[in-house]
């Protein structure tokens, strides 16, 4: 069985210092809201292998609350720099690439693409747009990520800070 997390970056300022869409570091709430979400995921059980995140300071900083709150080793965590601003079939072909060791991997990155990559999922679920530090978990019996897109899945759960 395996289990993928999916999360969009915590809330963010609107301009960044050196006005970068890729420089925007978290706001305030949005550190809350991503320690919010990780202490969420931990008592959810959810025991991540990997945490790969897209390069932007913001998802970076996200990405940073679940390491510490997990405890991750500097091996469990990678920046795909092909997550920023990633389409749903971007996204869709990093975690094909997961090896098969990995048994639980979260995902952090950006809209619309991981709204439209969590709505291309399910027949019976949609979600109008993931929020700010949303996560939405699925799990699938597959031995080989290279199975995900096609394999039958189970909706585990979806939640957001309502901070």
């Amino acid at each position: 069985m395996k289990t993928l997390v999916l999360v969009r970056h915590a809330s963010a300022e609107q301009y960044s210092h050196n006005g970068l869409d890729i420089s925007r570091s978290l706001t305030d709430r949005g550190k809350r809201e991503a320690l919010f979400i990780a202490s969420v995921l931990k008592e959810k059980k959810i025991h991540p292998d990997i945490i790969i995140t897209s390069t932007a300071m913001r998802a970076k900083e996200t990405a940073m609350a679940f390491i510490n709150t997990f405890a991750i080793d500097t091996n469990q965590y990678t920046e795909k720099e092909a997550l920023y601003l990633a389409s749903d079939s971007v996204i869709s072909q990093i975690i094909s690439l997961l090896q098969p060791q990995i048994n639980s991997a979260i995902i952090i990155c950006h809209n619309p693409g991981i709204t439209d990559f969590v709505n291309g999922l399910f027949n019976n679920i949609s979600i109008d747009n993931m929020p700010p530090c949303a996560v939405f978990a699925i799990q699938s019996k597959i031995t080989s990520w290279q199975d995900f897109s096609f394999s039958e899945k189970q909706f585990s759960f979806f939640e957001y800070p309502k901070l």
